[in-house]
Order: structure tokens, then C-alpha cells, then sequence
């Protein structure tokens, strides 16, 4: 019986290491997931940090605005594009000052493509 038990315990115990690695495994999992679906969107608040991220990714979006507009969808176009907008205003209007200025001259460009693009529809 006693060896029995030993056996149990010792298969547990090397089961509940496993399982740590394997939860362990799993949180890198969720930080290149959460990183991922991160890329897709439009990350107006790194804008100052990541400046060829945020580009990259609004340019991105505005072909698939382009798209949609083709396709005859307008109104998602429009959607998105004020959405985007919203997000590079509320990055300007920063409370921090010297944050907001040094964005405000990364976004100017940004918003003149935005007010274009809404100018098609």
C-alpha cells in the first residue's frame, strides 16, 4: 500500500510540474495574441513612440477604407474614418503639453488624408 502511494504522489508531482510549464507557455501565448490583434487596429496612442507602427497601421486601414468605398460601403468607410479621427484627436489632446505638441506635428498629415478621404464619400 505504502508503495502504492509513493507511486501516486510521485506521478502528481511530476503532473503539477507539467502543468506549470504548460500554464507558463500559455502566458507568452496571450501576450503575442493580445500583441497581434494589437497590429490590426489603428494605435493612435503610440503615436509619438512607435511613429512607423501607427503609419504603417493607419495606412493599412485607409486602403481598406478604399476598398470599402469601392465596393459601394460607404458608410462603414465613414465609420471607420471618423473613428480614426476620433483616436488621433483624443492622442492630441493630451494633458500632457509637451506630449501633445510633439504629436500634433506627427498628426498633421494624418488628419489632412482623413479629412480627403471623408471629403470622397
Amino acid at each position: 500500500m505504502e508503495t502504492f502511494m509513493a507511486i501516486v504522489f510521485l506521478v502528481f508531482g511530476i503532473l503539477q510540474i507539467i502543468l506549470f510549464f504548460k500554464i507558463w507557455g500559455m502566458t507568452n501565448n496571450v501576450k503575442k495574441i493580445k500583441n497581434k490583434l494589437f497590429e490590426g487596429d489603428f494605435p493612435a496612442e503610440y503615436l509619438y513612440e512607435k511613429t512607423n507602427l501607427v503609419k504603417d497601421a493607419f495606412y493599412a486601414n485607409i486602403r481598406k477604407i478604399d476598398k470599402l468605398i469601392y465596393l459601394g460601403d460607404k458608410e462603414a468607410a465613414r465609420r471607420m474614418l471618423l473613428s480614426m479621427k476620433y483616436d488621433l484627436e483624443k492622442c492630441c489632446n493630451s494633458k500632457d503639453e509637451f506630449y501633445a505638441k510633439k504629436v500634433q506635428s506627427l498628426s498633421e498629415p494624418l488628419f489632412k488624408k482623413i479629412e480627403e478621404s471623408l471629403a470622397k464619400l
